[in-house]
């Protein structure tokens, strides 16, 4: 199903702003935005959905999503390749390494390089400085197709843990790796075998409501991401 121009435009207007500087949007806006947008600089169509579902999570639990779009969008069109690789060794761990024109980038490699984590073992990026939720919402996916926990551990003191069952939560960085010490440059995804033993979260909860209720983002986000998703579309004759 496709949305045309004036459903685009009827949606931002039946949502209606909530305050001068936020509005509230349904799920399927922010998702159909980010896809939009992402195509009209240069992701291909196949790439484009999963990216979409990240900013989509990023914002829904984060608060993220859109600002973290705007700021790949800023980076340029997408150079459509692949993830350079080559074998490296750290502490008796091969690793992965990925070296590419968008490798600084979670949109572009964030779900290339968690499906690989996922198959072929720890994957580090040392151009991955960007260890937030946007880069974290890649290893959902992942995570439930490969049925078992992915980590994303970068600079910060706690890793992402993303288990099978679609939760997303915070973990001491020392649980995830023990005395295994990742490079100091960029991030490693890797599968965490057992997987730990998290507490619950809401997430499930809160995309139920946000799907009811709409979910409030900022409104100049919004619209900076809808008129970048204008260029894919094409007016009705």
């Amino acid at each position: 199903m496709t949305t045309t121009l004036h459903e685009m435009d009827d949606m931002r207007t039946s949502t209606g702003p909530v305050s001068p500087s936020r509005v509230r949007v349904s799920l399927r806006e922010v998702r159909e935005v980010a896809y939009r947008a992402l195509v009209a600089h240069g992701a291909c169509p196949g790439r484009a959905p999963a990216a979409a579902e990240q900013v989509l999570e990023a914002e829904l639990h984060h608060g993220a999503g859109l600002t973290g779009l705007l700021a790949d969008l800023a980076r340029g069109p997408w150079d459509g390749g692949g993830l350079d690789l080559r074998a490296d060794e750290r502490g008796g761990r091969t690793l992965l390494r990925v070296d590419s024109p968008d490798a600084a980038a979670p949109l572009r490699v964030g779900q290339l390089v968690a499906d690989l984590a996922s198959a072929a073992g720890t994957v580090h990026v040392p151009a991955l400085r960007d260890d937030g939720p946007l880069a974290a919402a890649a290893l959902i996916g992942a995570a439930a197709a490969g049925g078992h926990a992915l980590a994303l551990v970068g600079s910060l003191a706690e890793a992402w843990i993303a288990t099978p069952d679609g939760a997303l939560l915070r973990l001491d960085r020392m649980s995830v790796l023990g005395d295994w010490e990742p490079p100091p440059d960029g991030s490693v995804v890797l599968v965490v075998d057992p997987p730990p033993d998290l507490d619950p979260h809401p997430r499930a909860a809160r995309r139920r409501s946000a799907a009811r209720e709409g979910l409030l983002v900022d409104a100049a986000a919004f619209a900076r991401a809808y008129d970048a998703a204008r260029a894919y579309l094409v007016p009705e004759r």
